[in-house]
């Protein structure tokens, strides 16, 4: 498992031929709580992991039998191994870490035991009432829930981390909040989702997510061109050598979808061979699919600006300032993801 907060999953009604009994609110408000006292125990257990790594790179460094070459070399090990964990929930190896790795599954395994006692408990309401459609789903939401690939948390590693944004970005009040360039160290995988908090606070102009899968990077542009229309999309290199902006689902001009002053919601989910975006302001009652790409990532083009690091993921607005309150990142394995809608 991983530095995170669990991202919480909707609850699924089986399609059933007659109309489904209501859910009990009651039900929903407890399993809603359960949810949030499991995520509140994992991402302390996570915290402490990884805060169990640093002390161990802080002792290699007052180690006097070591050479310096040596302790790169083990310390690198455990950035590696912290890397792993941040990731795809990988446990640590290295004996020094072990009696953090056995504390961490406890912590895990007396959340889950907790998670668990409450909905099995709960879901007696629904047995009582008879209702069998409403019982399976609580049952196969619980499943759900405890095997999910968690969300990383991006911004309380920022915070957790003490480390201060450089350019023209600072942190304030839980939120990363600039313009211009931002360069945000992290390793991402070949197949992951992305849900990201955007608000706009001064400008009209452009806003850019620049990402990457393998060796492919490539960036997803919003309100780009505001004096023709605006256009969002994904940068594409068409087949006579000409870039544009495409996504398959968008139109060469669209809605502005970022106002000023409006938190939007962005779900990102990038696969081998597919690249969807969704938005949902917070009145909205369902998201919007806004990016349907389907084909070779190569086919799409990095911004026209070098990175300076392979591990990253680049923010970057046009004469505009913005706001994040959240960034969270989850890995997928295979093909799993989210459905197109």
């Amino acid at each position: 498992m991983t530095r995170v907060l669990v991202a919480a999953l909707l609850f699924a009604v089986p399609t059933i031929a007659a109309d489904p009994i209501p859910k009990d609110e009651r039900v929903e408000l407890q399993v809603n709580q359960a949810k949030k006292s499991y995520t509140a125990a994992h991402d302390a257990a996570s915290a402490t992991l990884i805060d169990a790594i640093t002390q161990a790179k802080l002792k290699i460094g007052t180690t006097k039998e070591l050479s310096d070459a040596a302790k790169l070399a083990k310390i690198e090990t455990l950035t590696k191994e912290q890397e792993a964990f941040e990731r795809e929930g990988v446990m640590p190896k290295t004996v020094a870490l072990q009696n953090a790795v056995r504390k961490y599954d406890e912590a895990i395994s007396k959340a889950t035991a907790d998670f668990t006692k409450v909905i099995n408990e709960v879901a007696k309401v629904y047995l009582d009432k008879k209702d069998a459609a409403n019982y399976e789903a609580l049952l196969k939401e619980k499943q759900r829930f405890l095997s999910s690939p968690v969300a990383v948390n991006l911004l309380a590693q920022m915070i957790g981390s003490g480390d201060k944004p450089k350019g023209k970005y600072v942190l304030k009040g839980g939120s990363l909040v600039g313009e211009d360039f931002y360069e945000l160290p992290f390793d991402l995988g070949d197949e992951y989702d992305i849900q990201i908090t955007i608000e706009r606070l001064a400008g009209n102009d452009a806003i850019l997510i620049g990402l990457k899968s393998k060796n492919n990077r490539f960036f997803m542009i919003f309100d780009g061109w505001p004096d023709s229309g605006y256009r969002s999309g994904l940068y594409y290199k068409q087949e006579d050598g000409k870039d544009w902006v495409t996504g398959g689902a968008i139109a060469e001009k669209a809605e502005r979808l970022f106002p000023a002053k409006t938190p939007i919601n962005v779900e990102i989910s990038v696969r081998k061979e597919s690249a969807r975006i969704w938005v949902k302001k917070r009145m909205d009652k369902e998201l919007r699919k806004i990016v349907d790409y389907a084909g070779p990532l190569d086919k799409l083009i990095p911004d026209f600006r070098q990175l300076k690091g392979e591990k990253t993921i680049l923010l970057y607005t046009v004469n505009s300032q913005i706001s994040i309150s959240k960034l969270e990142y989850k890995t997928v394995s295979g093909a799993a993801g989210r459905p197109a809608k």
